[in-house]
């Protein structure tokens, strides 16, 4: 059982709470897409979508928070990050204050985490109320969704880690780096 971030624009998270057992799927899931072309709109820019209905329909739920990185815990807590390195800077995000936005009412709105320089996040179903982040000084947990955040690395850690995948129990983590062209 391994969790990861995204490597494209586009992302999807199922929403675990949402577990229907008589239809076996979940029923809430989120969508950050890159643009909103799909729906035939003159006007192209990033959305956070939501279904409700295991994805057979969508409805926006925020404007702001399209083109993320999204993690979710299995409360439904929602986790959603802009990356430059994802977006280049026409999101207005800059990589030296990058960080994870956590939403507990389904999307609608966001609050900013203190942590910063975030590259990559990640949750663990298994241990609902944990944040991995790597960010560019280090390898950091939280056990509170977001509230506090403790270094977990000593020694050597890539500052262009831009993957994180931890195992189901927490105990095994794995970042991939990019070297910059330039």
């Amino acid at each position: 059982c391994i969790t990861s971030p995204r490597t494209y624009v586009d992302q999807i998270v199922f929403d675990e709470s949402s577990y229907d057992a008589s239809k076996n799927m979940c029923m809430t899931v989120y969508w950050s897409s890159e643009d909103n072309t799909f729906e035939n709109k003159a006007e192209n820019k990033p959305m956070l979508h939501k279904s409700t209905d295991g994805g057979k329909t969508w409805s926006v739920v925020n404007d702001k928070f399209g083109a993320c990185h999204l993690a979710i815990n299995p409360d439904g807590t929602l986790y959603a990050g802009k990356f430059p390195n994802y977006l280049g800077t026409a999101t207005g995000f800059d990589m030296k204050t990058t960080t994870v936005y956590k939403s507990t009412d389904g999307g609608k709105t966001f609050t900013q985490l203190s942590i910063k320089n975030v590259r990559a996040f990640t949750t663990i179903p298994a241990l609902p109320n944990s944040l991995y982040v790597a960010a560019s000084n280090g390898l950091f947990r939280s056990d509170d969704k977001g509230q506090t955040f403790t270094k977990i690395n000593n020694g050597m850690f890539p500052t262009t880690a831009q993957l994180l995948a931890v195992s189901c129990d927490g105990k095994n983590m794995v970042t991939q780096a990019f070297a910059s062209q330039g």
